[in-house]
């Protein structure tokens, strides 16, 4: 099972991780933007145009740090960076390794023209944004909303917020890559248009070290559960369920729980339904 955090527990998470770990905010900033550009190669090897967005704080950094690894990679990246007075630490660090390649450039807001590619990367905000994008911001990602391009999001969406109901403009991703664990934002169904299909990368944090009420249950969580039957099973051996369900002219539940009983193994299932809906 893979925890889900709200940004602060994420927060959180990412210094013990550092702690424990012995190393610093900026070598998770590393690992981050080398898993996602691993993926992007392995999931789109023949796209070599990339174009890559970044915000100031630490999910620009994130895509500095990707566009890094992709130009490594020889692939052609541009990057447009929104300018803002405002610059965390990391980001600038991952600017001054960038600083001097003619790949990248400071902008009050990016155009249409700026964003003809074939992969365009959303790297604006992360999971600790808590209000609406507004000004260049909005109009980027409106802009980029446009673009005929696979719009791919590092992270999680700019303008999703990690945890509450978002309003506003949101870069709607085709694609997110999220690190190390899901946001809930990405599991509810109103947000689809925006994270579209999202992949966890593995950056290597402590997650034992994490307690949280929600978990996002896997495939492999559940086939832990599943018990390899032998040549003489038989169905007494696997348990009788019993339904309940149905009413006068809504029988689908029924049906519905009855199929998905016999397909989880259950040895016996008794449907109990009302004397109308026997046809069924």
């Amino acid at each position: 099972m893979l925890p889900i955090l709200s940004p602060a527990e994420t927060r959180k998470l990412e210094e013990i991780t550092a702690k424990k770990q012995g190393i610093t905010s900026f070598d998770l900033m590393r690992r981050a933007g080398k898993a996602f550009a691993k993926q992007v190669i392995r999931q789109f090897p023949h796209n070599k145009k990339i174009t890559i967005v970044c915000g100031t704080g630490n999910n620009g950094g994130d895509g500095l740090c990707i566009a890094k690894n992709l130009l490594e990679a020889g692939k052609k990246v541009s990057v447009w960076v929104i300018d803002s007075e405002k610059k965390s630490e990391n980001f600038l660090k991952a600017w001054r390794k960038l600083e001097h390649s003619k790949k990248i450039a400071a902008v009050k807001t990016v155009s249409p023209k700026m964003l003809e590619t074939e992969l365009l990367i959303d790297a604006i905000f992360g999971y600790g944004l808590s209000r609406p994008l507004s000004g260049a911001y909005a109009e980027s990602a409106a802009a980029m909303n446009e673009a005929k391009a696979v719009r791919l999001a590092a992270d999680i969406p700019s303008g999703l917020f990690a945890d509450k109901p978002s309003e506003g403009v949101i870069f709607k991703a085709h694609f997110t890559y999220t690190f190390e664990l899901p946001k809930l934002a990405m599991l509810l169904p109103e947000n689809y248009p925006y994270a579209g299909e999202w992949k966890v990368l593995n950056i290597n944090l402590s997650r034992d070290e994490t307690a949280t009420s929600h978990y996002y249950i896997e495939k492999s969580d559940v086939q832990k559960m599943l018990r390899t039957r032998a040549k003489f099973d038989h169905k007494g051996m696997f348990g009788h369920a019993y339904i309940i369900a149905g009413s006068k002219g809504k029988m689908g539940a029924a049906v519905l729980s009855a199929r998905a009983a016999l397909a989880s193994g259950t040895g016996l299932l008794t449907v109990h339904i009302p004397s109308s809906g026997a046809a069924v």
